[in-house]
C-alpha cells in the first residue's frame, strides 16, 4: 500500500504537470514559461528567432528528460538499481547532447 501511495504522489505531483507543460510547448504554447529567456533577448533579436520552433524543442526535451526521470523514479521506488544507472547516465547524456544540440549553429534563427 506505501509504494502505491508513492507512487501515485511521485505521477500527480512530477511527473503529470511536467507532462502537461511540454505538451503545451509541443503545440507551440506556454512561452510565458520561457519568458525570462526570451525578456533578456534586446527586440531587434527577438525578431530574428522562430520561437515555436525553439517551443518544439524545448517541449521534446521536456518529454525526454521525463522518461529519464521516471526510470530514475521508478528504480527507486521497486529498488531496482540498474534501472536507475540507467536513467541517471541517460538523463546526463541527454542534457549534454541537448547543450551541444542547441548551440551548435543557429538552429533557431529565421531563415530569410
Amino acid at each position: 500500500m506505501g509504494d502505491a501511495l508513492l507512487i501515485g504522489i511521485v505521477i500527480i505531483f512530477i511527473i503529470l504537470p511536467i507532462t502537461v507543460i511540454s505538451f503545451m510547448m509541443l503545440s507551440g504554447h506556454g512561452n510565458f514559461f520561457i519568458a525570462r529567456y526570451i525578456d533578456t533577448i534586446p527586440d531587434e533579436e527577438k525578431d530574428k528567432y522562430d520561437k515555436k520552433s525553439f517551443l518544439r524543442f524545448i517541449g521534446l526535451v521536456m518529454l525526454m528528460l521525463e522518461v529519464f526521470l521516471g526510470m530514475i523514479i521508478g528504480g527507486a521506488i521497486s529498488n531496482i538499481l540498474w534501472l536507475m544507472i540507467v536513467g541517471m547516465a541517460l538523463f546526463i547524456a541527454g542534457i549534454v547532447v541537448v547543450l551541444f544540440y542547441f548551440n551548435a549553429k543557429n538552429r533557431f534563427r529565421r531563415r530569410e
